[in-house]
């Protein structure tokens, strides 16, 4: 089994190293990008291809290393006029294929029974990739009779057949569920249309909700520019008038006139103090003439001294009651000792004692 592939200046690989995995292996690309050129170059080894067109352009000779998972190492080596093999690094057979690849590449054609003919059932052509379909009736009769184990490719025709009506009724069965599916998305076929109509709604109350902001952010802008243009009147109108305006006066020496001012105001406020003082003055009554003042003096100088002789008579008097109320306490200490009458021997009382004294009167009286 091939495990690497190593291309170097063969057709459009300068250097290539391909390695391969267990199972199919798959080259994908896109055209001219060398895929066909790794099937010829396993050719090229396997069949030792003739001609300089695999020669990389611009250089003398071109390479293939195939490496076997048994480790066997197959070099081949194509120049202008000859090529050469170098198996497990010794070289072998210049000119031809040698013998012994087939047993490393297990890659030989296959022979028919009468020898006249072979088959390469391992590479095929790149314009003709299907085994056998391009070849004539005889050719392909011939390959089938010569097999040892033709019965088996005989099952194997029935066994495609069988495999083919399978398919066949299959693909009748899942047809009429594609007719079933059809029927019931036929059902459906509204809710698409409904479901633009909802897209053309929800575009259709975007774009309104975005005219509307619009509209919002335009009114905005219109009542600013109007509020500008009112203030634009108003400010025309205050020129207007300040241009019908006369130049003011040239200022006057006002620190003089503010001194006048101050003095007019203090006679404005003196004014008003002696108009208040008129107005009181004049609802009094005019005084009385004056007369002779010797009898006033006079009575004046008799009253002084009827007062001075009063204040002396309630002096005596104050100093009469005091010595009054020092008799009446010696009188009560009196009665207070002596309880009864020296006389009459009768009993008395302080007030009894004072009262008799007062009156001038004895007790036996």
């Amino acid at each position: 089994m091939i495990r690497r592939i190593t291309l170097i200046n063969f057709m459009s690989h300068e250097h290539t190293v391909l390695d391969l995995s267990d199972g199919v292996n798959v080259l994908l690309g896109p055209n001219n990008c060398g895929k066909s050129a790794i099937v010829e170059a396993i050719r090229a080894v396997s069949e030792n291809s003739r001609g300089s067109y695999m020669i990389r352009h611009g250089e003398s000779e071109c390479q293939v290393i195939i490496e076997t998972g048994e480790g066997d190492v197959i070099q081949w080596r194509r120049k202008k006029k000859s090529a050469s093999y170098v198996i497990n690094g010794e070289e072998v057979h210049r000119g031809r294929v040698p013998d012994e690849l087939d047993s490393l590449l297990r890659m030989s054609q296959v022979e028919v029974r009468d020898g006249n003919e072979s088959f390469n059932v391992h590479l095929g052509e790149q314009k003709t990739p299907i085994f056998l379909v391009d070849e004539p009736g005889s050719k392909v009769a011939t390959f089938f009779a010569s097999a040892s184990d033709a019965h088996y490719l005989v099952q194997m025709q029935e066994q495609h057949r069988q495999n083919v009506r399978e398919k066949k009724s299959l693909q009748g069965a899942l047809q009429e569920q594609v007719t079933r599916n059809d029927a019931t998305l036929k059902k459906y076929r509204p809710l698409v249309a409904m479901e633009k109509q909802l897209v053309e709604i929800r575009d259709r109350r975007e774009r309104l909700v975005s005219d509307s902001e619009d509209s919002r952010q335009q009114r905005l802008q219109l009542e600013e520019l109007r509020g500008k243009q009112e203030e634009r009147e108003r400010l025309q109108q205050s020129k207007q008038l300040l241009e019908s305006l006369q130049s003011p006066p040239l200022e006057f020496p006002v620190l003089e006139l503010s001194g006048r001012l101050n003095e007019l105001d203090k006679q404005a406020v003196e004014m008003e103090l002696r108009t208040q003082r008129m107005k009181v003055l004049d609802q009094l009554r005019q005084p009385p003439e004056m007369e002779d003042l010797a009898e006033l003096t006079r009575q004046i100088s008799s009253y002084a001294t009827a007062t001075r002789q009063s204040l002396q008579a309630q002096q005596h008097q104050a100093e009469a009651e005091e010595k009054l109320e020092a008799c009446r306490e010696e009188l009560r200490v009196y009665a207070s000792q002596q309880p009864t009458c020296p006389q009459c021997h009768r009993p008395w009382s302080e007030e009894e004692l004072l009262e008799l004294l007062e009156k001038g009167e004895s007790h036996d009286a």
